[in-house]
C-alpha cells in the first residue's frame, strides 16, 4: 500500500509505545500497529486528501 503517511504512522507508533521494526526499508506490521496504521490513515491522512 502506497500513502504518504509513513512518518505520521512512525509519530503515533511512538507517542503509543507500539513497537515496530524495519526489514529492508518496509515498516513490519502487527496487529496493535495495524491498528495505528489504520487510525492515522482514516484520521488524519483522509481528512487532509478529502479538504484538497
Amino acid at each position: 500500500m502506497v500513502h504518504g503517511g509513513g512518518p505520521a504512522i512512525k509519530d503515533m507508533l511512538e507517542k503509543l509505545d507500539v513497537p515496530f521494526t524495519f526489514i529492508d526499508g518496509l515498516r513490519t506490521t502487527s496487529a496493535a500497529a495495524m491498528d495505528v496504521v489504520e487510525m492515522v490513515l482514516s484520521g488524519q491522512i483522509n481528512n487532509i486528501m478529502t479538504r484538497k
